[in-house]
């Protein structure tokens, strides 16, 4: 993997760098299209295009039944997504791994084989059910299911260094700064340089993500002088919540790149709701949402002439389509919003390498003061830890 850093905002950390993996290569950010979502019959813009996901969800019996199986379903589910890449286009695969267990080392064998197999990046399974033990221990590093998680990312690692020849991608998970720091020593040790954020359904923008998440690993990034060789991947991240009774909701997800991160991936889990919201929002009639790239907002719309009005005009889809299948509602939804984001994304190249983000974002309708600010306070911390490491460097030197 080699990165090129292009430009960085003054104000902000959006950041344009030019990436090759395996020959592969792209121009960040850019937004990762959920490939597996896109049917034979259905095509988005070309310029919205370039990286590709795949998610997928495993236990132990399935790897079980996996390993004795000709034909896995896996490998099936896997390989139908990525028919519909095109040649030169990145692809990442990713694992959600149901284990609350410290996991039989061939079953993490067989996944990184698998993985390594079809993918462009060697990505380390998330564990959410180990996480959300080690939550409920309420002990610190001393919680056994923490334990668990650090032996299973330490077997994993241990069988992707065989591999060779392509990035290992690791994951920063949900957890608070006392666990990541421990995580991100070990892939820092392992000479790791691609990092996934897994969000699990969390806003980005909310001070206890960046606290928790992305703050630590971006201020050992600066540390070590090492912003030419990471790639910064967002998974699962909350797309973002109407709090003021207004008529659209600020787009959370897409502001990850005012992080500094590379890539937006899509969004695998499920709200954190309580079950009585879940209830009210299934008492009305399908809606489609729609990502507003002009003001950096979704929007919901009832399936009517108001939809037509709505729909951009700038899209590979057809509208008839959309409009025609209110059932397939949220899997059209994923796909548009992802073209929409990704040709966003690449008119951020040119606005980030001329300097003209504060002109292009900050009076985006769904750029509130509050984002705002975080995303100045990370610059800030970034430049001062960078700062800080050259005149530690310096010291060294007298």
């Amino acid at each position: 993997m080699k990165i090129r850093v292009e430009n960085i905002d003054d104000d902000t950390l959006f950041t344009t760098k030019q990436v090759s993996i395996g020959g592969k290569k792209i121009t960040t950010p850019t937004k990762a299209i959920p490939i597996k979502k896109i049917y034979n019959n259905e095509s988005i813009l070309t310029e919205a295009r370039g990286f590709n996901e795949v998610y997928f969800q495993v236990d132990d019996k399935k790897i079980q039944r996996a390993r004795s199986s000709f034909d896995s379903e896996f490998s099936r589910s896997i390989g139908s997504g990525l028919n519909n890449a095109k040649n030169g286009e990145i692809n990442a695969v990713f694992a959600e791994y149901k284990t609350t267990k410290a996991a039989p080392k061939e079953h993490l064998e067989y996944l990184s084989d698998l993985i390594y197999s079809t993918s462009d990046i060697l990505t380390v399974p998330r564990m959410p059910a180990l996480q959300s033990a080690i939550k409920e221990d309420n002990v610190g590093t001393a919680s056994k299911n923490f334990q668990r998680y650090m032996k299973n990312l330490k077997s994993y690692l241990e069988y992707a260094d065989q591999m060779n020849g392509k990035p290992i991608m690791g994951v920063i998970p949900t957890l608070p700064p006392v666990f990541t720091s421990h995580i991100i020593d070990l892939y820092f040790d392992k000479g790791v340089r691609a990092f996934y954020f897994d969000f699990d359904g969390r806003k980005v923008t909310a001070e206890k993500q960046l606290t928790d998440m992305v703050t630590p690993l971006m201020r050992r990034v600066s540390v070590e002088d090492l912003q030419e060789d990471v790639l910064l991947y967002s998974l699962n991240a909350h797309r973002g919540r109407n709090t003021g009774g207004k008529n659209y909701t600020p787009a959370a997800d897409f502001m990850t790149f005012g992080f500094g991160l590379d890539v937006l991936g899509d969004k695998h889990v499920g709200g954190k709701l309580p079950p009585h919201l879940y209830e009210k929002i299934n008492e009305g009639g399908p809606s489609f949402r729609v990502f507003h790239k002009d003001e950096y907002t979704y929007q919901s719309y009832e399936y009517d002439k108001e939809l037509r009005r709505k729909l951009p005009l700038e899209t590979g889809l057809d509208a008839d389509r959309i409009l025609g299948r209110p059932s397939d509602n949220y899997r059209l939804s994923s796909i548009l919003n992802g073209e929409q984001q990704g040709i966003e994304a690449r008119r951020l190249h040119t606005v980030i390498n001329e300097h003209r983000v504060k002109d292009h974002i900050y009076k985006k309708k769904g750029v509130g003061s509050k984002v705002l600010n975080n995303m100045k306070s990370a610059k800030r911390e970034f430049d001062g830890n960078s700062n800080q490491s050259k005149l530690d460097e310096l010291d060294d030197l007298f």
